[in-house]
């Protein structure tokens, strides 16, 4: 990783499941901002999901017709 200075939570948290999953990953020469991206992704892994929406409602959709039918229901 020498040389990356930055990384987005997305591919911070592909690049977990690199180092966590059946294939063992070892990385390398992290950058202090990448380090601090991936501990962070790493943590939340463990963290329980907190819903921040604000005032929206959370909505379950059990199949993909329902979240259709969610997203066409404006």
């Amino acid at each position: 990783m020498e040389g990356i200075k930055q990384i987005s939570r997305s591919a911070a948290d592909e690049l977990y499941n690199l180092t966590h999953g059946a294939i063992h990953v070892d990385v390398m020469n992290l950058e202090p901002f990448v380090e601090k991206m991936l501990s962070a992704v790493t943590k939340g892994r463990f963290l329980p999901r907190q819903h921040t929406a604000g005032n929206l409602p959370i909505i379950n959709c059990e199949t993909l017709d329902s979240v259709l039918q969610q997203l066409n229901a404006k």
